[in-house]
């Protein structure tokens, strides 16, 4: 075959893996070959799994892993995938911090102990504690637990600030309550190493947390001392005719209330958040709100992620807003 027309067979290909959002899959050993020619414009992530460089990096964390599990699920269709693979699957609220490992994605799936590296992937094979058949549940064209046992697998194993999204996005996007979770986890967790945190972090599980980012934050005001507050809180315009939301509220012994707000780049940088509307419209639309929302006197705490992170700046922040804490708390 001309090289204009295997050059054409590869990028069509490469097009047609790219709309189905997936790595692609290569058992043709010629075809192999010719994208080893091609290694400047075309990563080999794993025997036989291609994608082009330049799409690749623009991926973030999740989008790499689903692509690699749509691809790996078509070459191993007896894998079944758990943890936080299946989670992410699930669309529950996983921390990118979880998905990679050295720059690549790490993959999890049932099996006996055993690690494969590749050159764009890690897939760690561990058994599940819980005896589960292997699951005839797909989603996205890729075998996984249950979103239960995904929950649990990565509450037992997880640090509390970054399991807590993962219980909050099972009860919002699920259907769990917070009870029907703890019960889940105390009949297929029975005897299981970890299970003592996850239900601590199934305790505190609220389906009101949006998103990732609000879940992270919560979790470590909890860490921290700090009271528990309420999430979504609506806040009636005074003026009438309008109603806002606040991510957090506390509200103190004199009645008096505090807020808290998780601010983020997204809603001022991103194209689509902007709505066809300047950026500076969106800023003044947001210190209107504020002044609208503080008129009876309630504080507004607003804070980053990278503020949450800095844990001894946080503490300061919301000490210094006068923020409750509890005492005796158990970590």
């Amino acid at each position: 075959m001309p090289n204009a027309s295997i050059s054409h067979m590869l990028e069509s290909q490469l097009d047609e893996a790219e709309r189905a959002k997936r790595c692609l899959l290569v058992a043709c050993q010629s075809t192999r070959r010719a994208f080893g020619r091609r290694s400047d414009v075309v990563c080999s992530l794993a025997p036989g799994i291609y994608v082009r460089r330049e799409y690749w990096e623009e991926l973030n964390p999740l989008d790499k892993s689903l692509h690699l599990m749509r691809a790996l699920s078509a070459q191993y269709p007896n894998w079944q995938f758990i943890d936080v693979s299946a989670a992410a699957v699930h669309g529950l609220y996983v921390s990118y911090q979880d998905l990679m490992r050295n720059g690549v994605p790490v993959l999890r799936v049932r099996g006996k102990s055993r690690t494969l590296r590749y050159d764009g992937c890690i897939v760690e094979f561990s058994e599940l504690f819980a005896r589960v058949p292997i699951s005839t549940l797909f989603k996205e064209g890729i075998r996984v637990v249950p979103s239960g046992l995904a929950a649990l697998d990565c509450a037992c194993r997880l640090p509390f600030e970054r399991a807590l999204g993962i219980a909050d996005s099972l009860l919002r996007l699920e259907g769990f309550t917070r009870e029907s979770l703890i019960s889940f986890a105390r009949s297929w967790g029975k005897g299981r190493r970890g299970l003592r945190s996850a239900l601590r972090t199934f305790s505190y599980a609220d389906a009101r947390s949006e998103n990732g980012g609000e879940s992270f934050a919560r979790a470590v005001m909890i860490e921290e001392g700090f009271a528990v507050p309420e999430l979504q809180v609506p806040v009636p315009d005074p003026l009438g005719g309008n109603e806002y939301r606040v991510d957090y509220q506390w509200v103190l012994p004199d009645g008096s209330r505090i807020y808290g707000e998780l601010d983020g780049l997204v809603k001022t940088m991103d194209v689509e958040m902007l709505h066809g509307r300047l950026r500076a419209e969106v800023e003044r639309d947001e210190r209107l709100r504020e002044s609208r929302i503080t008129v009876d006197g309630a504080r507004v705490v607003r804070f980053t992620i990278e503020t949450v992170r800095s844990r001894a700046m946080f503490r300061k922040l919301l000490d210094r807003y006068g923020v409750p804490r509890v005492a005796n708390r158990s970590r």
